[in-house]
């Protein structure tokens, strides 16, 4: 598959690193995976944007050896510890059994075949190598507002735990761990979001139900 740059530069300018650090999933797998990599384990960060995610790994485990793949030629927006390579993640160069953990945060919910995509993981990803993928939940397509699911023109379908279950056992790979993850904060302060959209204007209704039924759904899978 061919990968070419189609994305303008305003958009790494929207991206921020505060909100992607604080997703749940993110720090799921700080907390639980990370420490259990290996010394020098090779980490893939798949659609890795501006390296976020990898410049945040990289403070806490400097030892270990990073990639990044994304369709945009990014490159040279990336730290120099960061080993990119600008193609689709259905398709990529690395040899087989290659990575100890894969990650992919809300890629597979812009694509027509995501299970490409995991066929592909599955093939640079080490035997008891562990990959996480996370996207929008499938509840966020019913909802009203801002929080749409479908509000992003680029967002082809939204996933749920049984799809995500159904693409690890597909493909011979051992779920660990697949749920929904939700912001416990966000869902006890209804009273603000009520008085903020009330006073405000604005559409914080949407994004306190998204969050009551869970914005994202992740899966943590082992080769």
């Amino acid at each position: 598959m061919e990968t070419k740059n189609d994305f303008k530069e305003e958009y790494f300018e929207t991206v921020t690193s505060k909100g992607l650090l604080e997703r749940i999933g993110f720090r799921y797998i700080i907390k639980e995976v990370m420490p259990k990599l290996p010394k020098n384990a090779k980490v893939l960060d798949v659609g890795c944007g501006l390296g976020i995610y990898l410049n945040e790994i990289h403070k806490l485990r400097p030892d270990l050896e990073l990639y990044g793949s994304d369709v945009a030629n990014i490159g040279d927006k990336l730290k120099p510890f960061i080993n990119f390579t600008q193609e689709s993640g259905d398709n990529m160069h690395y040899k087989d059994n290659m990575f100890d953990l894969i990650i992919n945060f809300h890629v597979l919910e812009h694509v027509l075949n995501p299970h490409d995509f995991i066929v592909e993981f599955k093939r640079v990803l080490k035997r008891g190598g562990l990959m996480y993928v996370e996207m929008p939940n499938y509840m966020l397509a019913m909802i009203p507002g801002s929080a749409n699911f479908y509000n992003d023109p680029t967002h082809l379908r939204p996933h749920c735990v049984s799809s995500i279950r159904k693409l690890f056992v597909e493909n011979n790979l051992e779920p660990i761990k697949v749920k929904v993850w939700y912001n416990w904060l966000t869902i006890f302060g209804f009273p603000y979001f009520f008085l903020r959209q009330l006073f405000m204007i604005d559409d914080s209704l949407s994004i306190w139900l998204a969050s009551v039924m869970g914005k994202t759904v992740g899966g943590l899978a082992k080769k």
